[in-house]
């Protein structure tokens, strides 16, 4: 192993873990940081939790690791004291407090039944993966971005998560007799009747509400719903209402009704709906307060693109979007504008009705232009259709030399490393292990100046810690990656 290699990688162990003070030669001190490194890796999960408390008892018979890269709630990174909390239904089956922000992963059990015990102690296999994130007093079910993994509990395994959570969350105080409160940043209005004074929190959630069945002849449930928390208060002629403005592709409200439940999993139960001076209201009175959400008829759902982005390599235009859910979605027909008028160059079929994260991809070849517009048109099943927004290439853009990190981080085992070139020139991309140990040689060839990606399997290799290196005339960058099987 070079010098200069060497170097690298002591330079990138450092930025990682703190070397040992230990005064013994480079070469055993190397490996015993390497060995206090993966001692702190195996270590990460806190034994101790205060608001979320798993219902597995530490004894299960087996398991499933859950690895979360990254966690963020309403736009801030969770720090030191905030929790993360797995949960199959309404049982917490694997939690952590963390210690810290999270740097490269944190890993989680959870744990299925033990059947030593004769009691349901973990999680169900192919159950949905809930996610909770507890930040400055509150929490909330999130919407998962799965970099790799089902999102499904397994009977073992493991599955790695990016989680983001987007939460509006407000309070005010209750009076005696009838209440009145306007919810102006979480969109609701609640009426009812109390003889007590509490604080009643109202949380809006823009994501999906998990499981649960519609009442009979209700197909649809919106994308976004709320939590409502009056800490016990005892009331009559519960109502609830938002503005019609405040609905997100509704075609007619009229096809609406609320929908409420006391608990993440249950059934939703009817309280109606009818539309009052520009309000959705409910009509069925209730007397304690939970999880509201509204459910329509045909139209409750609309196809919601969360992301739309190119990728270029030389003179082809690589699309890809994504859509959190999906009503009556026939398709996505692709159009291009070069000049002044659009065109249509391609068509995707799409997934009908969907809850789930689903991506596409679409690649125009061997464009030619400076300038290029994209825009989908998404297409229902009875023909009618919208726009998205319209996204610009420059093809002649500037290309740099750059090694990106690798995604996912942590992979098992295939991940994808990206990395662009100035100019034409050779270019050499290698995996090596902590020793220096060469593994890999990816790409060891002329390049033409641009960006590129590339698939690597290291289904050869295992567990632990690796470093990739990008050489490519005088440019050298080194970054690591994890593989955990």
């Amino acid at each position: 192993m070079s010098i200069e290699l060497f170097q690298e990688i002591l330079s990138v162990v450092k930025s990682q873990f703190l070397l040992s003070n230990y005064s013994i030669g480079i070469k055993m001190k190397f490996k015993l940081t390497i060995f206090i490194a993966i001692f702190l890796l195996m270590n990460t999960v806190a034994n101790s939790q205060t608001q979320f408390t798993p219902i597995w008892s530490g004894n299960g018979y087996l398991n499933m690791n859950i690895y979360i890269t990254s966690a963020e709630l309403d736009g801030n990174n969770l720090e030191a004291g905030d929790e993360i909390g797995i949960f199959d239904g309404s049982d917490c089956v694997g939690a952590l407090v963390l210690t810290g922000p999270i740097q490269s992963f944190v890993a989680i059990l959870a744990a299925t039944d033990d059947p030593g015990t004769g009691l349901k102690d973990g999680f169900t296999s192919g159950n949905p993966i809930i996610i909770k994130l507890w930040k400055t007093q509150y929490s909330t079910d999130v919407v998962k971005n799965v970099s790799t993994g089902s999102g499904n509990f397994v009977s073992q395994g493991t599955v790695v998560f990016e989680v983001i959570g987007t939460t509006i969350t407000e309070s005010y105080p209750s009076a005696v007799g009838d209440n009145n409160l306007v919810f102006t940043n979480s969109k609701i209005v609640l009426d009812f009747n109390t003889g007590s004074v509490e604080s009643i929190t109202s949380s809006y959630y823009n994501s999906f509400p998990f499981l649960g069945l519609l009442p009979d002849g209700y197909e649809n449930i919106s994308n976004y719903f709320w939590t409502v928390d009056g800490n016990g208060i005892l009331f009559t002629n519960g109502k609830i209402k938002v503005l019609l403005s405040d609905l997100v592709g509704v075609d007619d409200p009229a096809d609406l009704i609320w929908v409420k439940r006391e608990n993440v999993g249950d059934n939703w139960t009817d309280i109606g709906g009818t539309i009052s001076s520009n309000y959705l209201e409910s009509t069925i009175p209730f007397t304690s307060f939970s999880e509201f959400a509204i459910a329509s008829i045909e139209n409750g759902l609309p196809v919601e693109l969360v992301s739309f982005h190119s990728l270029v390599k030389k003179n082809n235009v690589l699309l890809e979007w994504t859509t959190a859910s999906e009503l009556n979605n026939y398709g996505f027909e692709i159009q291009r504008k070069i000049t002044d008028k659009w065109e249509k160059i391609g068509f995707v079929h799409g997934n009908g009705n969907s809850n789930n994260v689903n991506n596409y991809f679409f690649q125009d070849e061997k464009i030619t232009g400076k300038i290029v517009e994209y825009r989908l048109k998404q297409i229902d099943n009875e023909g009618r259709s919208t726009f998205s927004n319209i996204l610009t290439v420059n093809l002649l853009k500037d290309f740099v030399y750059k090694l990106d990190h690798n995604y996912p981080n942590p992979f098992n085992p295939i991940t994808i490393i990206s990395f662009s070139i100035a100019e034409d020139m050779p270019t050499k991309l290698t995996i090596y292990d902590l020793l220096g140990n060469e593994m890999k040689v990816l790409v060891n060839e002329v390049k033409l100046a641009g960006s590129y990606d590339l698939k690597f399997n290291a289904s050869f290799l295992a567990s632990g810690l690796y470093l990739y290196r990008l050489k490519a005339g005088n440019f050298v960058e080194t970054k690591k990656m994890i593989l955990l099987k």
